[in-house]
């Protein structure tokens, strides 16, 4: 009984370094996506045509 606890805590803590993972390594290229797109957002802002940003933002 004390061995079925103990392997449900193991794998409860397996999944939780798993996904701490995971969403570590999502967050630096997300920041870099983020960062990018910020400026791009900026300048097109700028753009005569008023449906490129309009698009943007909806995106």
């Amino acid at each position: 009984m004390t061995d079925d606890i103990t392997e449900q805590k193991m794998e409860v803590i397996r999944k939780n370094d798993f996904f701490g993972m995971v969403s570590h390594e999502l967050k630096t290229p997300l920041t870099s996506l983020t960062a990018i797109l910020q400026v791009l957002n900026a300048k097109l802002k700028k753009s005569e045509d008023v449906f490129v940003p309009g698009a943007f933002d909806k995106a």
